[in-house]
Order: structure tokens, then sequence, then C-alpha cells
């Protein structure tokens, strides 16, 4: 398995293999919330949870995107 120092874009040492794994479960778990909201409220709270879950997904990816920069930084 690749480590994120070798999972580099090109001649910049920024890790990307790490910022990757974690839009990919924040995608998935976003996903799985937004269609079980689907099946589970009624559709009049449909919209509402899907904004909040995307507002959610928001703001977990710009706190995920200042983690890995500050991981780039330690280095």
């Amino acid at each position: 398995m690749a480590t994120d120092r070798e999972t580099t874009t090109g001649d910049d040492p920024l890790p990307v293999g790490r910022f990757g794994r974690i839009l990919v479960l924040i995608a998935f778990v976003s996903g799985v919330f937004v269609l079980s909201a689907m099946v589970a409220l009624p559709s009049e709270l449909e919209s509402l949870a899907t904004v909040f879950v995307g507002a959610v997904a928001m703001v977990t990816v710009m706190v995920a995107f200042l983690v890995s920069v500050a991981g780039y930084v330690e280095e």
C-alpha cells in the first residue's frame, strides 16, 4: 500500500493520498445520509435534510483540507 509520501503529484511534495481518502469517505457518508433521508423523511423535510447534509459535508471538507495542509507544513 502506498504511503502519503509516495502519492504525490509531479514535483510538488504535497501528499494527496490522505486528502483523497477523506474526500471519498465524506462523499460516501453524505450519499448514504441523503438516500436514508429520502426514504425515511416526509417529502417536505427531504430538501431540508439534503441541504443540511451538504452543508455539513462542505464544512468537513474544509476542515479536512486544513488538516492536510497542516500535515504538509509540519514536514
